[in-house]
């Protein structure tokens, strides 16, 4: 970059090696980071969400179905992002908390459709299958969608499929897709305002924001307590 700038909106999990090139051309009291990565909090605003929360929003919502076999794919995170916050590792751990942990159903590889369609592929050369999977993605769950379809399997009767972002596609997948939704256009507001707030030195101090997350109920989840009686 050759241009000087007088604030930036970071969006996305960046590594501490991509940070530390930015701060060569930003001044560090003008940026905000949209995203669960912030490795300067102490200098950078934050707009985020809870992602131990979202994950338990998840897993509540199918044990409220009945779910007790749960999976879950998606895509693995870039190196130099705290693994804690990831989405795999706080499944695991939610899971493990409930005694429901099965480490042969948390599969990770390429994200995307076609990344959804490997990994469904993977899961279903298990010996048994869960009754429901979480996707930490929306367009991976597509793509695991489909390669259950092309393989004969009915959605949700047969297995339950959930995402996560809350992507304006999911609407239109068929069966539409229940996903947990992470409300990006409040967050690309609340990014701006919090930019225009240090670059007109309203505020000084760094600050973090965390906007609520919630399930969008469509039709890819199966009641499978009605299974059971």
């Amino acid at each position: 970059m050759q241009a000087s700038f007088d604030g930036a909106i970071i969006l996305g999990n960046l590594s501490t090696e991509d940070y530390e090139k930015i701060r060569k051309y930003i001044q560090p009291t003008n940026v905000v980071v949209v995203g669960i990565q912030n490795p300067f909090p102490d200098e950078y605003d934050q707009v985020s969400f809870n992602t131990a929360n979202a994950i338990e929003k998840v897993i509540d919502y199918l044990h409220s179905l009945g779910h007790e076999l749960i999976g879950c794919l998606g895509a693995e995170e870039a190196e130099g992002i705290r693994s804690e916050d990831s989405r795999k590792v706080q499944f695991i751990k939610k899971m493990k908390s409930h005694n429901q942990y099965k480490k042969e159903w948390i599969i990770f590889g390429d994200k995307g459709i076609s990344g959804g369609h490997e990994l469904a592929e993977k899961l279903l050369e298990q010996s048994s299958l869960p009754t429901a999977v979480f996707v930490a993605n929306d367009p991976t769950a597509i793509g695991v969608m489909q390669a259950l379809q092309d393989r004969g399997m009915k959605i949700p009767e047969d297995i339950s499929v959930i995402g996560f972002n809350g992507d304006y596609t999911t609407e239109y997948t068929y069966p539409p897709l229940t996903t947990l939704k992470i409300n990006t256009n409040e967050m690309g507001q609340e990014a701006v305002f919090m930019l225009l707030e240090r670059m007109k030195d309203y505020r000084t101090i760094a600050k973090k924001v965390e906007l609520a997350t919630n399930v969008i109920e469509r039709q890819s989840c199966k009641d499978f307590s009605e299974v059971n009686e």
